[in-house]
């Protein structure tokens, strides 16, 4: 089982390093996949307190905040991450992942337009297809077929 052979190891990593926040963002990502979204949610928060600048951290927080129904929240950290940095492409995809499943397609629409074609549509065909497997906890406000179709012409 490989994720919990990763997570063995990146919690030996922090047993011998509490402040390694890489570890705890992998730690966060591996909890995340697996559908543990309150302990994702708590590795995420332990990464931003050790280093609050990162708006890396806290998009993929916001998404974690966003798979536990709590879709305000969720656009409000993504936000913020959004203007912490505001030039990180995995920090803006992150931000319109949040966008795209809390259903503000305009606004994810802003984010990915300058993006390269094909990193979009990887994008959303990643995010229709977490919307098939998790259609209990996302919830799309309209259908993103335009938005799939406007981006990658």
């Amino acid at each position: 089982n490989q994720p919990a052979l990763a997570s063995s190891i990146f919690e030996s990593v922090v047993a011998m390093d509490p402040w390694y926040d890489p570890a705890l963002y992998w730690l966060g990502e591996i909890a995340f996949a697996s559908g543990a979204f309150e302990k994702s949610e708590e590795w995420f928060i332990k990464c931003l307190a050790i280093s609050p600048d990162k708006g890396g951290y806290l998009s993929r927080l916001a998404l974690v905040i966003l798979f536990r129904g709590k879709s305000d929240q969720a656009c409000a950290l993504a936000e913020q991450a959004q203007l912490l940095e505001s030039t990180c492409v995995g920090t803006l995809r992150n931000v319109a992942e949040v966008f795209l499943y809390a259903g503000d397609l305009d606004r994810a629409e802003g984010l990915l337009a300058p993006l390269p074609s094909d990193y979009v549509a990887d994008l959303l065909t990643h995010c229709w297809r977490e919307k098939q497997n998790r259609s209990q906890a996302l919830h799309l406000g309209r259908p993103y077929q335009p938005l799939f179709l406007r981006l990658i012409a």
